[in-house]
Protein backbone atom coordinates (compact mmCIF):
# COMPACT_ATOMS: atom_id res chain seq x y z
CA UNK A 1 0.00 0.00 0.00
CA UNK A 2 2.70 2.47 0.80
CA UNK A 3 4.43 1.54 -2.48
CA UNK A 4 1.29 2.43 -4.39
CA UNK A 5 1.00 5.76 -2.48
CA UNK A 6 4.67 6.47 -3.13
CA UNK A 7 4.25 5.62 -6.81
CA UNK A 8 1.19 7.91 -7.08
CA UNK A 9 3.07 10.73 -5.34
CA UNK A 10 6.07 10.20 -7.63
CA UNK A 11 3.86 10.40 -10.72
CA UNK A 12 2.23 13.62 -9.47
CA UNK A 13 5.60 15.25 -8.82
CA UNK A 14 6.95 14.27 -12.24
CA UNK A 15 3.80 15.52 -14.00
CA UNK A 16 3.87 18.85 -12.16
CA UNK A 17 7.53 19.38 -13.08
CA UNK A 18 6.72 18.58 -16.70
CA UNK A 19 3.86 21.09 -16.62
CA UNK A 20 6.15 23.76 -15.20
CA UNK A 21 8.79 23.07 -17.88
CA UNK A 22 6.13 23.11 -20.59
CA UNK A 23 4.92 26.49 -19.38
CA UNK A 24 8.47 27.79 -19.26
CA UNK A 25 9.16 26.52 -22.76
CA UNK A 26 6.07 28.12 -24.28
CA UNK A 27 6.00 31.37 -22.41
CA UNK A 28 8.50 34.12 -22.94
CA UNK A 29 8.97 37.61 -21.75
CA UNK A 30 9.67 40.27 -24.32
CA UNK A 31 10.80 43.61 -23.02
CA UNK A 32 8.63 46.51 -24.09
CA UNK A 33 10.24 48.73 -26.72
CA UNK A 34 9.41 52.41 -26.72
CA UNK A 35 10.38 54.66 -29.62
CA UNK A 36 10.35 58.40 -29.21
CA UNK A 37 10.72 60.77 -32.14
CA UNK A 38 11.60 64.36 -31.42
CA UNK A 39 11.06 66.89 -34.17
CA UNK A 40 13.63 69.68 -34.40
CA UNK A 41 13.44 72.82 -36.43
CA UNK A 42 16.11 75.35 -37.20
CA UNK A 43 14.87 78.87 -37.47
CA UNK A 44 17.16 81.53 -38.84
CA UNK A 45 17.55 84.69 -36.84
CA UNK A 46 15.35 87.34 -38.55
CA UNK A 47 18.21 89.83 -38.23
CA UNK A 48 20.32 87.78 -40.65
CA UNK A 49 17.81 87.06 -43.41
CA UNK A 50 16.43 90.50 -44.26
CA UNK A 51 19.22 91.90 -46.45
CA UNK A 52 18.55 93.04 -49.99
CA UNK A 53 20.91 92.68 -52.93
CA UNK A 54 20.00 96.26 -53.76
CA UNK A 55 21.76 97.36 -50.56
CA UNK A 56 25.17 96.72 -52.20
CA UNK A 57 26.18 98.44 -55.42
CA UNK A 58 28.35 96.29 -57.66
CA UNK A 59 29.97 99.12 -59.58
CA UNK A 60 30.03 98.45 -63.33
CA UNK A 61 33.50 98.19 -64.81
CA UNK A 62 35.01 100.52 -67.37
CA UNK A 63 37.88 99.12 -69.45
CA UNK A 64 39.13 102.62 -70.26
CA UNK A 65 39.34 103.40 -66.54
CA UNK A 66 40.91 99.99 -65.83
CA UNK A 67 38.04 98.57 -63.81
CA UNK A 68 35.89 95.46 -64.15
CA UNK A 69 32.43 94.58 -62.88
CA UNK A 70 32.24 92.51 -59.68
CA UNK A 71 29.77 89.65 -59.46
CA UNK A 72 27.65 88.63 -56.50
CA UNK A 73 25.97 85.38 -55.48
CA UNK A 74 23.78 84.81 -52.45
CA UNK A 75 23.54 81.66 -50.36
CA UNK A 76 22.74 80.69 -46.79
CA UNK A 77 25.19 79.53 -44.15
CA UNK A 78 24.78 76.64 -41.68
CA UNK A 79 22.67 78.88 -39.41
CA UNK A 80 20.27 79.80 -42.21
CA UNK A 81 21.67 83.33 -42.49
CA UNK A 82 22.13 85.08 -45.83
CA UNK A 83 25.63 85.35 -47.27
CA UNK A 84 26.67 87.41 -50.30
CA UNK A 85 29.89 86.32 -51.99
CA UNK A 86 31.35 89.07 -54.18
CA UNK A 87 34.04 88.29 -56.74
CA UNK A 88 36.46 90.34 -58.81
CA UNK A 89 38.04 88.54 -61.77
CA UNK A 90 41.11 89.97 -63.49
CA UNK A 91 41.30 90.54 -67.21
CA UNK A 92 43.44 88.02 -69.10
CA UNK A 93 47.07 88.21 -68.00
CA UNK A 94 46.38 90.78 -65.28
CA UNK A 95 45.54 91.14 -61.62
CA UNK A 96 42.57 92.73 -59.89
CA UNK A 97 42.16 94.64 -56.64
CA UNK A 98 38.84 94.63 -54.69
CA UNK A 99 37.70 97.77 -52.88
CA UNK A 100 34.73 98.40 -50.62
CA UNK A 101 32.71 101.61 -50.29
CA UNK A 102 34.42 103.36 -53.25
CA UNK A 103 37.91 103.76 -51.76
CA UNK A 104 38.34 101.42 -48.78
CA UNK A 105 40.58 98.38 -48.99
CA UNK A 106 38.80 95.12 -49.57
CA UNK A 107 39.33 91.67 -48.09
CA UNK A 108 42.49 90.46 -46.37
CA UNK A 109 43.91 89.26 -49.71
CA UNK A 110 42.55 92.06 -51.91
CA UNK A 111 44.72 91.42 -54.98
CA UNK A 112 44.96 88.41 -57.30
CA UNK A 113 43.58 86.97 -60.52
CA UNK A 114 40.36 86.18 -58.64
CA UNK A 115 39.48 87.95 -55.40
CA UNK A 116 36.47 86.89 -53.32
CA UNK A 117 34.91 88.33 -50.18
CA UNK A 118 32.06 87.01 -48.08
CA UNK A 119 29.56 89.55 -46.80
CA UNK A 120 27.21 88.43 -44.02
CA UNK A 121 23.71 89.75 -43.48
CA UNK A 122 23.66 91.46 -40.07
CA UNK A 123 20.64 93.50 -38.96
CA UNK A 124 19.64 94.27 -42.54
CA UNK A 125 23.14 95.31 -43.70
CA UNK A 126 25.85 93.45 -45.61
CA UNK A 127 28.90 93.25 -43.35
CA UNK A 128 32.46 92.16 -44.10
CA UNK A 129 33.71 90.33 -41.00
CA UNK A 130 37.43 89.56 -41.32
CA UNK A 131 39.16 87.32 -38.80
CA UNK A 132 40.55 89.66 -36.17
CA UNK A 133 38.06 92.41 -37.11
CA UNK A 134 36.94 95.08 -37.32
CA UNK A 135 33.59 94.44 -39.00
CA UNK A 136 32.69 96.81 -41.82
CA UNK A 137 29.31 97.57 -43.39
CA UNK A 138 29.68 97.34 -47.17
CA UNK A 139 27.42 99.32 -49.50
CA UNK A 140 29.62 99.25 -52.63
CA UNK A 141 32.16 96.90 -54.25
CA UNK A 142 34.44 97.75 -57.18
CA UNK A 143 37.27 95.98 -58.97
CA UNK A 144 40.40 97.79 -60.14
CA UNK A 145 42.55 96.01 -62.72
CA UNK A 146 46.30 96.24 -62.15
Amino acid sequence: MWIQSFYTLFILVVRSKMSIRACQATSSTTPAVTTTTVATTTTANPACVNCSLNAVTLTPGNTTAGTSTPTGATSTDANGCLVLTVTCTAQAGGMTFMQFNINQGGPTQPIGTVVMAQLNCVNGAWVFQPAGGPDRVVTEVNCVNV
